[in-house]
């Protein structure tokens, strides 16, 4: 049962908010990363040769550093390096309030994340 009590951390994305607005009111992160995954079912249709689950696992833990980082959008006299290390931080922080094997594996998802944006960056500025 302290598992399932420590797993309670993640759903703290539901309080979250965005800057970004939802008709009248704000989003939060957890109705973000239900958007994502529903478009990327969409757009995985069209693309069957890649790892549907793979892709669905990063999606859904992309965000959970916003429980203790929040939403960190780039924003003037706020550097990329700042935005990763705060994020970062976070996700070793709340990895280690998680089930410890539950912890690893979201730990592993957002480091992929990370080295997936940073070639992203990378190629962007080739």
């Amino acid at each position: 049962m302290s598992d399932i009590q420590k797993l309670r951390e993640i759903y703290k994305l539901k309080q979250v908010y965005r800057l970004n607005s939802v008709g009248d009111r704000k989003e939060s992160s957890a109705e973000h990363t239900w958007s994502c995954i529903v478009l990327a079912e969409y757009f995985l249709e069209q693309h069957p040769k890649l790892d549907k689950s793979k892709v669905f696992e990063l999606l859904l833990f992309h965000d959970v550093v916003e429980i203790e980082a929040g939403d960190t959008p780039m924003a003037p006299g706020f550097s990329r390096e700042e935005k990763m290390q705060k994020e970062r931080d976070a996700a070793i922080s709340i990895s280690k309030k998680l089930p410890k094997e539950f912890g690893k594996k979201y730990l592993g998802f957002f480091e992929e994340f990370e080295k997936q944006r940073l070639l992203k960056l990378n190629s962007l500025k080739q």
